[in-house]
């Protein structure tokens, strides 16, 4: 299994175990989204709007202030070589909000984007909020760069089940379907197969194809 193939199984299973407090203003500063019941996290990603750097240090960077920066190459154009390294500001977004009877499900992205020999990657990450304000579980939702993604699926905004698809052992697409267990508030998968022939961009289809669009 290569580094990356590691490094998405790692933190797809790599739920947040401190209990962290959250503002509600911060909650309340995640938009809803009301016209759609399933929505592609490809589409996510593009929602919401920038927080502000210290949200990005408290709630996503845990005050690691390099994590705000990208390094991204000068490439001069008319010479076709590169200059140098530009330090560039990524501010994650507040892509989403969802409120459930008992908790709060947001979405925001981040960026690992620190090594210029890697393209820079826009993640997704999925948080349930209880309604103390406690964070009580978190899942990464998608992974990609410019060409292309590594992770990525659909979520149900009637009931916060999630449908995830992503590449391991190199070559073979898994597909799995979380949904959120009401006492524990923890991220559960109810559904799971690897080796899943998923070829197409419509994973509505696809969850048809798999006979999962039901349960899901």
């Amino acid at each position: 299994m290569n580094r990356n193939v590691l490094f998405i199984f790692s933190l797809v299973f790599c739920h947040i175990m401190y209990a962290q407090e959250y503002n509600p203003e911060y909650i309340n500063s995640f938009k809803e989204i009301e016209e759609y019941n399933i929505v592609d996290f490809g589409k996510v990603i593009q929602l919401g709007d920038n927080m502000t750097k210290k949200e990005a240090l408290n709630y996503v960077y845990n005050g690691d202030t390099a994590r705000l920066y990208c390094i991204q190459e000068i490439f001069n154009m008319e010479t076709e070589k590169t200059e140098g390294t530009i330090r560039e500001l990524f501010l994650p977004k507040k892509c989403m909000r969802i409120d459930m009877e008992n908790y709060y499900l947001i979405a925001n992205t981040s960026y690992r984007c620190q090594d210029i020999n890697e393209l820079t990657r826009v993640l997704l990450t999925i948080y349930i909020i209880g309604k103390d304000y406690l964070l009580k579980d978190s899942i990464i939702a998608y992974i990609g760069h410019e060409y292309d993604y590594e992770l990525t699926g659909l979520i149900n905004l009637k009931n916060a089940n999630v449908f995830l698809t992503g590449i391991e052992n190199k070559t073979e697409r898994y597909a799995k379907i979380f949904r959120i267990n009401q006492n524990s508030l923890k991220f559960e998968i109810v559904r799971e197969k690897h080796n899943a022939e998923l070829n197409s961009e419509n994973w509505k289809k696809e969850l048809e194809k798999l006979d999962w669009l039901g349960e899901f």
